[in-house]
């Protein structure tokens, strides 16, 4: 072809003698190659092009893989095909050979698409569903789609769905509910119909100790996109790598994925809380790291894109971390053994990942219907939930959460798994359980509020004999006993009390008012915190927030300054001036936060907020 020979004996140069009179061979290569298929893999962000090369050497013929990128540089030669493999020396002899295998090869090749995430795409007019064994669209498999997931996720594969086995499929995944409480089973199942409907902005963790069956749970859920998912075979570890776990995250798209068992050790708290703060804050806000690539372009950005269910002994710290995921306890008790079983035994023989295609295969034509109608549903159902006194952001769970539900409740409707009435009783029950859950979650984001658990550590403290208070003058205060003073035993004896303070002074009663010493009592607070559940944000950021929240009953306006001056035990000090009654619970804290079982909370949403279970035909 053209200028180019091959043959058994590789790759030809042809030319002339320099009379002219006869053309010549010249050596380019003691071996032939051509591209055989050129594959664009498509990540849904980007794509990448890469080549499959066939190759013959001293009679053998190689087939492997070479980027596209770095196929014009030849250096894949050597390490492909070995020491044995000599291209000519000279100038553009590299070039030629390049040029040489190009041009045998573009009559035969096959072109390709493999897709490498799951979840939705648009092909066309229609939207696909992708998995680890191709596509689900209306109806059904989708034949002529590549995908390509890692090995980890090789068990993403989900099956055909076959209309007979529907309603009993449809039915297995709801007997989980009867697994454990309704505010365990709701939220987590929820989870798996929610991550259908595409992008969330929060995640689900699943805490209680050990041997309360959490990874088993957690489990089935995976087991609704692959029945070859098992405990032993769940797709992420809060062990592996934070890289590893948040490729997954970007790659499993409109799904959900468990990452098991957070179990921080003492060595390594500060690390895997900061790993868990990071992704999962990053799956609530849609954000991915950003990068450069080797030609210092900006790579575009790979955001988490699964709904992630976590599992660990303890749940993550921090009030912004808590208010982005719902917390899910698992008590002493909570999950039937029995029914553990029953479930365990339909999630391997299929049902579950069976309930979940023929869920898809329904949404698949009514997809942009169902979207365009989520948000107006969101809006109304948040503030449906927020009547229950929930903190700002969880109402947003709540109303996700139970959109998921209503969209399945609609599928098992008209596939006949379920009558009207009873996808109505599924739908109450629902409802009153993630408004319990939501209740619990209030008082998890107010121990994680900085200024709770400050005054929470700072009680602590000066109760144990930590940290005290004094008077003005240094004196005990009127209730020396409530302010980390402790009797003298000598002093009893002789009938006369004798008061010691014990620990560090962190402030100073007189009167109403109670000056703080917050750089003293910011390492008091942090010293109690031994299991490492501390105040997450540093003392300039508490001394704000406590001016935010309210608590300074005075600032120094003339110098701009949250801390104020005065005179104490003899010296000028720079302090907080709050109430004296600051580290006295309020009958608010005494009660807690408003619970599920208010009225507001238990008001079920009208089912025609979405136009009830058959809006969407």
């Amino acid at each position: 072809m053209g200028c180019y020979l091959a043959n058994a004996e590789g790759l030809f140069s042809l030319g002339f003698s320099p009379n002219g009179a006869r053309p010549i061979k010249l050596p380019l290569a003691n071996f032939t190659a051509r591209i055989a298929a050129e594959t664009q893999r498509d990540d849904g962000v980007d794509s990448t092009r890469e080549f499959e090369i066939e190759a013959r050497l001293n009679g053998q013929t190689h087939r492997f893989v070479v980027m596209a990128a770095q196929f014009g540089s030849m250096k894949w030669v050597t390490e492909k095909l070995g020491a044995r493999a000599v291209i000519a020396a000279g100038m553009g002899a590299k070039d030629r050979v390049r040029e040489a295998i190009q041009l045998f090869s573009s009559t035969q090749i096959v072109d390709r698409t493999v897709y490498t995430h799951s979840g939705w795409r648009k092909l066309g007019a229609d939207w696909v569903y992708l998995h680890g064994g191709g596509a689900l669209g209306a109806n059904g498999t989708v034949a002529g789609i590549e995908t390509s997931l890692p090995e980890v996720l090789a068990p993403f594969v989900l099956p055909p769905p076959i209309d007979s086995e529907l309603k009993s499929a449809v039915r297995a995944s709801l007997a989980m509910l009867d697994l454990a409480p309704d505010r365990v089973t709701v939220p987590t199942l929820g989870a798996v119909w929610r991550s259908v409907l595409g992008a969330t902005d929060f995640s689900v963790f699943v805490y209680g100790a050990t041997g309360r069956f959490k990874t088993a749970l957690a489990s089935l859920l995976q087991q609704h996109f692959g029945l070859e998912f098992a405990a032993h075979r769940l797709p992420g570890l809060w062990a592996s790598t934070a890289n590893f776990n948040g490729g997954l995250a970007f790659i499993v798209k409109d799904a959900l994925l468990v990452i098991d068992d957070f179990r921080p050790g003492v060595d390594d708290r500060r690390r895997l809380e900061g790993e868990a703060d990071r992704l999962l804050r990053a799956a609530a806000n849609g954000a991915g790291r950003g990068r450069l690539k080797s030609n210092s372009s900006l790579r575009p950005a790979r955001p988490p894109r699964a709904l992630i269910l976590s599992t660990g002994e303890e749940k993550p710290s921090g009030e912004s971390l808590i208010a982005r995921m719902l917390l899910v306890e698992v008590a002493p008790g909570d999950i039937d053994p029995q029914r553990l079983s029953a479930s365990q035994r339909d999630a391997a023989s299929g049902l579950f990942a069976q309930a979940t295609a023929g869920y898809i295969t329904w949404l698949a034509p009514r997809l942009d219907q169902v979207c365009a109608q989520m948000n107006a549903a969101h809006s109304r159902y948040r503030e449906q939930a927020a009547h229950a006194g929930l903190h700002r952001r969880t109402p947003g769970i709540v109303a996700d959460l139970f959109i998921g539900w209503e969209r399945f409740l609609g599928f098992a409707v008209e596939t006949g798994a379920l009558t009207r009435s009873e996808a109505e009783g599924y739908r109450a029950r629902v409802w009153r359980a993630l408004i319990e859950v939501a209740g619990r979650q209030s008082e998890h984001q107010q121990k994680a509020n900085p200024v709770d658990r400050f005054l929470e550590l700072l009680r602590s403290a000066i109760s144990a004999g930590h940290a005290h208070l004094a008077t003005r003058d240094g004196a005990a205060p009127s209730n020396p006993g409530a302010s980390g003073w402790r009797a003298r035993e000598r002093a009893r004896k002789r009938r006369r009390t004798e008061w010691l303070p014990q620990g560090a002074r962190v402030g100073w009663l007189d009167g109403d008012d109670l000056y703080l010493d917050i750089d003293s009592a910011y390492r008091a607070t942090q010293a109690m915190a031994a299991d490492g559940d501390g105040i997450t944000v540093g003392i300039q950021t508490l001394v704000k927030r406590l001016h935010e929240s309210g608590q300074l009953k005075s600032v120094d306006r003339q110098r701009g300054k949250l801390r104020v001056r005065h005179i104490l035990c003899g010296s000028r000090r720079e302090v907080l001036h709050l109430a004296a009654d600051f580290l006295t619970p309020s009958i608010a804290q005494k009660t807690g936060p408003i619970g599920p079982s208010t009225s507001a909370s238990n008001g079920l949403p009208d089912s025609n907020n979405m136009g009830g279970f058959a809006a969407v035909n």
